[in-house]
């Protein structure tokens, strides 16, 4: 986990964010990225901020659909 200062809010998804978009609990964002599962950034605060690209990877890995994110097979794939 990286601590960051100046972070875009449009740019970065919030824990709480995710768990609504991911259909999980705060604490289970919390948890994975404390595995490493899923890479953030930290606010001087201490709250988790996670990328567009880290989600994307997270789904792509988990066999999540995600509304808004391209999978590494869409992109590659040439479709559009």
């Amino acid at each position: 986990m990286k601590t960051h200062s100046g972070i875009s809010k449009s740019s970065y998804y919030s824990t709480r964010d995710l768990a609504k978009l991911l259909g999980v609990d705060d604490s289970t964002i919390k948890r994975w990225a404390d595995q490493g599962e899923i890479p953030c950034v930290k606010t001087l605060g201490g709250h988790r901020r996670f990328t567009q690209d880290a989600v994307r990877d997270l789904s792509a890995k988990m066999n999540i659909n995600v509304p808004g994110t391209i999978t590494r097979t869409e992109r590659g794939s040439g479709r559009r």
